[in-house]
């Protein structure tokens, strides 16, 4: 973003104060939201990926295509063990 910043023609979305709302409005209105899948499992990635990186204190490499970093220690941060099911079914 600071070497190439947003010009006239790059894709922009429309505003929104709140996401969750936007999300409940879309489903009602049966139309896109702000946001898509893909772009909010790609923005909280970001996140888990630079927690693994700070956890390690490695220098990673992520491979966005595999979803798997450059190191297997990293790799074993990227899943942890699930939940209990509260509901008494398998």
């Amino acid at each position: 973003i600071i070497k190439d910043p947003f010009t006239d023609k790059d894709k922009r979305v429309y505003p929104s104060k709140n996401h969750r709302q936007n999300w409940l409005d879309c489903i009602k209105a049966k139309k896109d939201c702000i946001c898509t899948a893909e772009t909010g499992h790609r923005t909280a990635s970001i996140c888990f990926l630079a927690s693994i990186a700070y956890r390690t204190g490695k220098n990673l490499t992520w491979d966005p295509v595999k979803e798997k970093f450059n190191d297997e220690e990293a790799n074993k941060l990227l899943i942890r063990e699930p939940r209990p099911n509260r509901c008494g079914t398998e």
